[in-house]
């Protein structure tokens, strides 16, 4: 009866031993739930962000990339939301559950915002016609006669900044 109590404790306590500070009992681990929750943050906001769609518009002989209003309606939802600061503060607290060069990329983002990575303007879209090129060829393209005849349109000018890659990417 020793023998199997102690044989039993052994077993417990070996098994006590291989248990990291990492793993948990019961439930989820304190790193598996930043994962989770960080995951989760990030997969909204690049689901999102792949759903902005912009189109070229020939703006006076210069492509620029026009939005559509659902587009500008997601990128405005990304800024009221900010998810960029979340990512930050969630993995600046809890370090131990990334690696190194994902620890760097942290400190990349501290006091960043979603319009370091992108944004949008109003645009004023300019004629490419012969009268018109010779108005700003001759310094009169902000000249109000000259805009009333020479703006095709107002546009809402899809504004790329830099490219912003998950933290799992490094």
């Amino acid at each position: 009866m020793k023998r199997n109590i102690a044989a039993s404790f052994l077993v417990f306590g070996l098994m006590a031993l291989s248990i990291t500070p990492a793993d948990a009992v019961f439930g989820l681990s304190k790193c598996e739930k930043v994962h989770k929750e960080m995951k989760s943050i990030e997969g909204k906001f690049l689901a999102d962000y792949k759903k902005i769609r912009a189109y070229a518009v020939d703006d006076n002989g210069t492509s620029v990339l026009s939005l559509s209003k659902a587009s500008v309606a997601i990128i405005e939802k990304l800024k009221n939301q900010d998810p960029i600061p979340k990512i930050w503060k969630l993995a600046f607290n809890n370090p131990s559950c990334f690696s190194n060069s994902q620890n760097i990329q942290v400190k990349n983002l501290s006091n960043k915002t979603i319009t370091n990575y992108f944004d949008w303007v109003s645009w004023q879209v300019y004629s490419s016609t012969p009268k018109c090129k010779s108005l700003y060829a001759n310094g009169k393209k902000y000249d109000q006669a000259t805009s009333d005849l020479c703006i095709k349109s107002t546009i809402q000018k899809w504004a790329p900044v830099a490219e912003y890659r998950s933290i799992y990417s490094y």
